[in-house]
């Protein structure tokens, strides 16, 4: 009889003054890589509670960014490795994933807004830099 491995997900503290460069944000962006790079996520805790109103529109925003074409979001191209848009490919074809660098930047939120939303869309922007 073989034996079942529960996979747990790493709970990540990130209270408290986290300035880039300190030694707890070295060691707190060295578990996220972990996190990210072992089972593809984490959870994340923080001293303040995110409005459930804060939450519903985030994951609405992050469902509008999906539901685009894939010809919309190939766009985000990256000069980093595994950044940009990441197509899902056919060992994993539910896979897909985006990222916006240097995303704590507004001008990088807008730049990133209008290569998806040529037209506009000031509700993802404001929405992902908050």
């Amino acid at each position: 009889m073989g034996y079942a491995s529960v996979m747990t997900i790493p709970v990540l503290n990130f209270s408290g003054d986290l300035k880039p460069g300190t030694e707890r944000w070295r060691t707190l962006a060295r578990a996220v890589r972990q996190a990210l790079e072992g089972i593809g996520c984490f959870e994340a805790v923080y001293d303040t509670v995110v409005p459930e109103s804060l939450q519903k529109e985030m994951f609405s925003a992050m469902k509008e960014l999906f539901e685009l074409p894939q010809e919309t979001k190939v766009k985000n191209r990256s000069e980093y490795p595994l950044r940009g848009y990441l197509v899902p490919y056919p060992r994993a074809p539910l896979y897909e994933a985006t990222c916006i660098d240097h995303v704590d930047q507004s001008e990088n939120v807008e730049q990133f807004t209008n290569l998806m939303w040529p037209q506009g869309n000031s509700k993802f922007r404001l929405t992902s830099i908050i």
